[in-house]
């Protein structure tokens, strides 16, 4: 048992595994899958079979589950824990500490329920609409029903509040990123897509996770999952920034950029190699906002299979504008991008002659055609932002069409200037974000903080 808890200690960050950025997280990936190969050799996912420590097996064991998910979202690896083979209790929550940690498993198997439903091999072809909306309001479930300690309550809320909230927003962020942009088309069987208003609230959640973390500063040197959320959230500020022009948004990652700049300034970079690159990455997202835009991001696949790009260059003429009462909507001066954006959700889509770019500022109530948002990923909702399918009523038709979507799922999209499109799939690919990075526009960052 102690050797398990003690490799589950070294999971907590890369560099504890060694001062080579090419292998020190790898080591970290196999002698974390060490531990649980461990664990279930002692059969801590079974209950009871021991009466002796059981709350102490159910703890490590929910930590085991905790960093396999954390670690396969992060490196983009299957799972290793098959839920339906363990019958253990979650940790009995006598006090604050273990009621953080129940918290987090539970969450945590939300997150592995979110990886194994959207970014599966076969993506959205083997997810449904129910199955989503489920995974959903459990995720809604788990943050209305958390104990009050462990509530957030903005940038003054105690580590464990705070680290919980960065961590929900993180899932919520994997969970809605294949529907966030209306040049995603997805199978036509999914009705499902995230509407204005429920993405102003993860980037609000963003926000405020940031400004949390620019104040507790001290819980960047904690376990490697808090990193890797910050950067998702960075990366929902970056895109609000790259789509919509919000200030607030360059404002929240200069907080940001400020607080990794503090914590390099204190600590050893070339003992902290991993988390110093990490922030490296967040500073270099900040900057890519104060730099001329490129034109030139390369090709890349989908987020998921059967997620594809609209063709063509309709959205080049679509302005944001927010709407405190209905979230906002695109507008246009072409009524030619609204008939070739027909089967969009009504409203989403707005013509007003003599448009100019990067205007802002709906009057409030101006746009009430565009669903505020009651009802998420309804069949059919107004003011869909994402996941803007192809629809077909034909069940008939299903197969072939998927076949269809199997053979373009593979093609590239279309390039953008800015955005999320690119950016590896592996957290710890140092190159591929130093090449994403690149493709934005960040000159002479082809060496992410070298070991001294």
């Amino acid at each position: 048992m102690a050797n398990i808890q003690a490799l589950l200690i070294l999971s907590m960050s890369g560099d504890c595994h060694g001062t080579q950025t090419g292998s020190l997280m790898s080591f970290a990936w196999t002698r974390t899958g060490t531990a649980i190969r461990m664990a279930q050799d002692l059969n801590l996912h079974r209950a009871e079979i021991s009466k002796e420590g059981t709350e102490t097996r159910r703890r490590v064991w929910a930590t085991c589950v905790v960093v396999d998910r954390w670690y396969s979202a992060a490196f983009g690896y299957p799972q290793m824990i098959d839920l339906t083979d363990c019958d253990v209790r979650l940790p009995t929550p006598q006090d604050k500490v273990i009621g953080y940690l129940n918290a987090l498993t539970r969450l945590s198997i939300l997150l592995g329920e979110v990886l194994k439903a959207i970014y599966s091999p076969t993506g959205l072809f083997s997810v449904t609409d129910s199955m989503l909306h489920d995974i959903l309001s459990r995720l809604d479930h788990w943050k209305v029903h958390l104990p009050e300690d462990l509530t957030f309550k903005g940038p003054e809320s105690g580590p464990a509040a705070g680290l919980l909230h960065t961590l929900y927003t993180c899932v919520c962020m994997i969970f809605w990123r294949v529907f966030m942009r209306i040049s995603f088309i997805c199978p036509p069987h999914l009705q499902f897509a995230l509407n204005v208003a429920e993405w102003n609230r993860v980037i609000e959640n963003s926000r405020s996770a940031i400004q949390w973390f620019e104040k507790h500063d001290i819980y960047w040197d904690s376990w490697f999952a808090t990193s890797y959320s910050l950067v998702s959230c960075a990366l929902c500020q970056y895109h609000t920034w790259s789509r919509r022009k919000d200030p607030a948004a360059v404002e929240t990652l200069r907080l940001l950029r400020d607080a990794i700049k503090r914590w390099e300034s204190s600590a050893p970079v070339d003992e902290h190699i991993g988390r110093a690159k990490t922030g490296e990455i967040l500073s270099l997202l900040y900057e890519v906002t104060q730099s001329p835009q490129r034109n030139d991001a390369p090709h890349v696949l989908g987020p998921t299979a059967g997620v594809r790009e609209r063709p063509g260059n309709v959205f080049d003429t679509l302005t944001f504008r927010q709407d405190s009462e209905s979230g906002g909507a695109y507008i246009t001066s072409d009524p030619k991008v609204v008939d070739q954006l027909k089967e969009l959700p009504q409203g989403l889509i707005i013509t007003e002659p003599n448009t100019p770019s990067g205007s802002v500022g709906l009057e409030d109530g101006m746009r009430k055609s565009v669903d505020a948002g009651a009802q998420r990923g309804g069949p059919s909702r107004n003011g869909s932002i994402g996941g803007g399918q192809e629809r077909s009523n034909s069940t008939d038709s299903t197969s072939a069409v998927q076949n269809s979507y199997f053979q373009q799922s593979t093609q590239p999209l279309a390039a953008t200037s800015l955005g999320l499109e690119g950016v590896p799939g592996n957290m710890f690919d140092w190159g591929g974000w130093d090449n994403w990075l690149q493709s934005l526009g960040t000159e002479n960052m082809t060496t992410l903080i070298p070991p001294r």
